[in-house]
């Protein structure tokens, strides 16, 4: 399949020139242009281009008309004929036998006719601009295309709108609607009753009030753009998925600090997602133990991120370890606003996880508040911190090494650099680094610093975390510099 995307302004005889150059030509689209209807409906009634064209992209094309029509006239007398703008929109798709089909939907457009293409029409993109009349529009767009397999629907897309229209797409296994959410419990209901749906994508889920958990299905992927909450997770009948959900990220919150969430009672709201989540997002979370760290690494296996935010946290050098223990890759782990991230304790544990072989690949973030962050911290130069204010920048010192005159000299100067530039690519793949990123801000005023923790000497690791071969030369104790 050949694919083109051009600038299409006077299409007199661009039919003969496409095909010419692309005789085997199924796609096309056009982007960001002013069109005449006219000339796009001669693009169209080539007999050539009409047969083969089976992909066509007309997203942020506008199609002008000779005289003004309002696009009310259409939605309240779709059966009537209008202005000759519309009338040309109305035999725009005629004798075309396009199987995708991508446009826009605006209040000031006038819409074309797809009524032609429902015989072979099965995937239809349409960017929902503003428009008041949107369930009419949606209706007369997508109402009578039997055939339709996947339809998208972005930007301003209602579901209630959507849901309304299923019955008349018996077709339809694949729904995306990444910017439309559920709000209420009846919306999910009337989603399970489409019992054609195998392929599912929102914005994300609210306001769960009845579990559905054991419900029958269709589903078979779930996406979700964003965040949710584990309450509503916890709702969704996620037996029938055979591929993994995709979440924006699943978070766990309370509302009052005298309600904060103890690990047993997230593990239990977790546990029927079966370790499927890609981000995991958990509020207010009250000291992590070793006892919770290893049910919690299971939810965990396979996730991309996962963030702690607020709450309190224990430092424990055993967690850390059932962490990597029970997790086949361990994610990014974010600590943001937890009370304790940036405690003294929380120094000697990274210190310490730093000369562990099973340490390796960790990667940790924390961010905290100015305020948090212990008093001691600044200023801290040892083999275990060394904080640097990137608003400050050290000045470089001058460069006094004299400058290669002659041809010679140059090439001696070229061949050190790519020696020195070698050794430094043989140095960074011995090494395994331990980077803990402090990242802070107090007031209107952005500081930030980093933390490095980092191996001494090669690190070829023995065990399943790295390849075989010595361990890592050990880092002196904090202080000991």
């Amino acid at each position: 399949m050949e694919e083109l995307t051009t600038a299409l302004v006077k299409l007199g005889s661009i039919p003969a020139r496409l095909l010419n150059s692309f005789p085997r030509l199924t796609a096309l689209a056009i982007g960001s242009y002013s069109i005449p209807c006219s000339s796009l409906a001669s693009l169209f009634s080539h007999p050539q281009l009409a047969l083969q064209l089976q992909q066509l992209d007309l997203t942020g094309t506008t199609v002008l008309h000779a005289n003004e029509a309002k696009v009310s006239e259409q939605f309240e007398n779709p059966g009537q004929p209008g202005q000759p703008g519309a009338i040309a929109l109305d035999h725009l798709f005629h004798g075309l036998r396009l199987k995708q089909l991508s446009l826009d939907v605006h209040e000031t457009k006038l819409m074309p006719d797809l009524q032609p293409l429902a015989p072979h029409l099965t995937q239809l993109c349409i960017v929902l601009e503003w428009c008041q009349r949107q369930p009419r529009a949606l209706a007369l767009l997508v109402g009578a295309l039997p055939q339709l397999q996947v339809l998208t629907l972005m930007k301003q897309a209602g579901l209630q709108d959507v849901l309304q229209l299923l019955p008349a797409l018996p077709r339809l296994h694949t729904l995306q609607l990444p910017h439309a959410s559920i709000y209420e419990q009846q919306q999910l209901d009337a989603l399970l009753a489409a019992t054609q749906l195998t392929s599912i994508q929102l914005e994300s889920i609210f306001n769960l009030t009845s579990r559905r958990t054991d419900a029958a299905c269709s589903w078979q992927r779930l996406e979700l753009t964003k965040y949710m909450d584990c309450a509503s997770a916890c709702c969704l009948p996620l037996h029938s998925l055979t591929q993994p959900l995709l979440l924006g990220g699943l978070s766990f919150s309370v509302l009052a600090t005298e309600d904060q969430v103890q690990p047993q009672e997230l593990l239990s709201l977790l546990q029927p997602l079966g370790g499927l989540v890609g981000r995991v997002k958990v509020l207010q979370l009250c000291d992590l133990d070793l006892a919770d760290a290893a049910d919690l690494a299971r939810l965990c296996e396979g996730c991309t991120d996962v963030e702690f935010c607020g709450g309190s946290l224990t430092p424990s050098l055993d967690s850390w370890e059932q962490l990597v223990h029970y997790t086949t890759a361990v994610p990014p782990v974010t600590f943001k606003n937890n009370a304790g991230a940036c405690s003294v304790a929380m120094r000697q544990l990274l210190w310490r996880l730093s000369k562990q072989a099973w340490a390796q690949g960790l990667d940790i973030t924390i961010k905290h508040t100015a305020a948090d962050l212990p008093k001691e911290a600044a200023g801290t130069e040892s083999a275990l911190m060394r904080f640097t204010d990137f608003k400050k920048p050290a000045k470089k010192p001058a460069d006094n090494t004299k400058k290669p005159q002659t041809r010679d000299e140059l090439l001696e100067a070229v061949r050190a650099e790519r020696a020195e530039r070698s050794k430094g690519r043989q140095r960074a793949a011995a090494a395994t680094t331990l980077q803990v990123y402090v990242r802070y801000s107090g007031g209107y005023k952005e500081d930030s610093a980093t933390v490095k923790l980092f191996w001494q000497g090669p690190s070829a690791l023995q065990g399943p975390l790295g390849p075989s071969g010595p361990g890592p030369a050990p880092l002196q104790a904090p202080g000991s510099a």
